[in-house]
């Protein structure tokens, strides 16, 4: 089924779009610290153990305590970014603790707030992302971020929160918001957000549950966020075509595209080329780079990112056979610090130099250092050497389950795993052998243009000779 473009900012479900909700969330879990009869922020499980523990451990480290304080002072402080005039920010490791623990005391909601007699709504999936937002975009933070010794104990406390989110115990309350109030995902804003990007079919008809049995039938906030659909072959069907297709590996935006990819490359803040070796592990232990990283010289990159809002499942572009399937260790938050929105957002409320969404603005440097999922396949097809998939995890989005493994068979469109708990971004590598090229377009062979929304397994590309 054909649908029209849909337009989307690359902050769509990562950032607020709308100003007074922002400014509701950083105003109730940021800015209330220290007033009068602020309340005791009360986190289930050990979370907030999981958050002192992070906090403990940047101050008993001299290199990081250091930075921490740096990062402090080097956030930008100009009032005019402030989300609707309401200037919350961190101000130190105290403050951070108790925003955390406040940030984290229940499963992700929809904020409703009113202003001039209108009311606002927007569903939040990512809230400890928007506490450290602002933070994430400083020269400290860049490199307090990418220390083991800080990401050790930052993973210790997002497997606590996801522990807490897959909870299907009748008492732990992970599916409490899903629920048809206007804070729930199934209300007025929540679920308008939910069907923006499947329609013209309904949540029923795509995800076979109806919204007032969403509580019954997903017993987590997991269980939620992981949700299949009703029928791929239906909803999502892998059309053939009459030329070597590559079809959408996630139902994703999409970011960027790029060709003669090297093998090694410097992430320049605002080109941020892609670098082969580095995209595959590096030097690290479980690194892919020596074995696979020089087949994929001159090869085509494409990137798109997901909202929580997606379905988080992601499908082969191609049919074969895997070569390798591994999860690498990597950063959660760390970003390139940059000189703030590039231009006026047509999409969003960001304008030109607001500094807010510095980690999304980095998502091609993410596919090298964010922990990711790698699958490595051999194409059936003749004319291309090799594709690549990688998952990136981003942010409190870094569990990534690969349901495939080496030797397996594939065809195009297959699912090959899934994120836990909200959206992330993609990269899918491919290199065409001699004498072909590979064209990003649709079915209807339009070019593959940013910022629009594309259905999973719908053609992105196709290899032709040259």
């Amino acid at each position: 089924m054909s649908r029209p473009p849909l337009h989307r900012s690359i902050y769509y479900g990562w950032l607020p779009m709308q100003p007074e909700v922002h400014a509701e969330f950083l105003r109730r879990h940021v800015g209330s610290y220290g007033l009068p009869g602020a309340p005791i922020p009360t986190p289930p499980r050990d979370l907030d153990k999981a958050v002192a523990d992070l906090i403990q451990a940047i101050k008993d480290n001299t290199v990081m305590k250091s930075l921490s304080d740096l990062m402090f002072k080097q956030v930008d402080k100009d009032p005019k970014w402030a989300p609707d005039n309401a200037d919350y920010r961190v101000r130190d490791l105290d403050h951070l603790k108790w925003a955390l623990t406040s940030a984290i005391q229940g499963p992700p909601e929809v904020y409703v707030v009113e202003r001039d007699g209108k009311e606002f709504g927007e569903a939040i999936g990512i809230p400890i992302y928007l506490v450290l937002d602002l933070l994430i975009n400083t020269q400290a933070a860049f490199d307090l971020f990418r220390m083991d010794e800080f990401n050790k104990p930052m993973k210790k406390l997002l497997d606590e929160w996801y522990d807490y989110l897959r909870d299907e115990s009748p008492n732990a309350g992970s599916n409490s918001t899903l629920n048809e109030s206007k804070t729930g995902w199934f209300g007025p804003y929540g679920l308008k957000a939910l069907l923006q990007g499947i329609a013209p079919y309904d949540f029923h008809e795509t995800y076979g549950v109806k919204p007032e049995e969403a509580k019954e039938k997903y017993p987590s906030w997991d269980k939620f966020f992981i949700r299949p659909f009703a029928d791929n072959d239906k909803l999502r069907p892998v059309k053939p075509a009459k030329y070597v297709a590559i079809y959408n590996a996630c139902e994703s935006t999409t970011l960027r595209t790029a060709h003669n990819v090297k093998l090694d490359d410097t992430f320049w803040l605002k080109s941020q080329k892609y670098s082969l070796y580095d995209m595959l592990g590096g030097n690290t232990k479980d690194s892919f780079a020596p074995t696979y990283a020089e087949r994929f010289i001159g090869g085509s990159v494409y990137q798109a990112f997901l909202a929580p809002q997606d379905y988080h499942h992601w499908h082969s572009p191609i049919a074969g056979k895997v070569l390798e399937a591994k999860a690498l260790p990597g950063t959660y938050y760390s970003a390139l610090p940059d000189d703030g929105v590039p231009e006026d957002d047509p999409y969003h409320h960001l304008t030109k130099d607001d500094p807010h969404g510095a980690l999304m603005r980095s998502q091609p440097w993410l596919s090298l250092a964010a922990a990711r999922g790698i699958v490595i396949i051999e194409p059936t097809e003749k004319s291309i050497d090799l594709v690549g998939v990688i998952a990136i995890g981003m942010v409190e989005v870094s569990t990534i389950d690969i349901k495939v493994r080496k030797d397996d068979r594939l065809t195009a469109g297959q699912e090959l795993g899934m994120f836990h708990f909200g959206g992330s971004s993609h990269v899918v590598i491919v290199k065409p052998k001699d004498g072909y090229e590979v064209s990003f377009l649709d079915e209807e062979n339009n070019p593959i243009e940013p910022n629009i929304h594309r259905w999973v397994r719908s053609i992105i590309g196709r290899v032709t000779q040259k």
